[in-house]
């Protein structure tokens, strides 16, 4: 019960001052989802399953290449891509954002 509690405190947090939040049982799978994702991640890492690719930025008037975007993807072993907008805020939250731009 106290862990649900706390689920459902850091919730209302996060949605700002003076909030509150009712604990239900999708905070919990919300929760477990993003804890088996962060596990993931730290073995995706180690694994050296995430890649870096370059992608230009050109010029749309001279068609000239301006520089290049650094694109971090994720392709797990034996399992669909998982997008940046679901990895990398787990990353930032967890303090793996920092060795994962270090290793590139």
């Amino acid at each position: 019960m106290l862990q649900n509690a706390d689920i459902a405190m850091y919730r209302a947090k996060s949605q700002g001052k003076a909030c509150i939040e009712l604990f239900d049982r999708t905070m919990h799978e919300q929760v477990t989802r993003r804890l088996l994702l962060e596990g993931r991640l730290r073995n995706a890492l180690e694994n050296e399953e995430l890649a870096l690719h370059y992608q230009p930025i050109v010029a749309v008037d001279t068609g000239a290449v301006q520089g290049f975007e650094a694109l971090l993807r994720w392709h797990p072993l034996g399992s669909d891509a998982i997008p940046p907008s679901t990895f990398v805020p787990i990353a930032e939250q967890c303090g793996l954002i920092v060795p994962i731009s270090v290793g590139f």
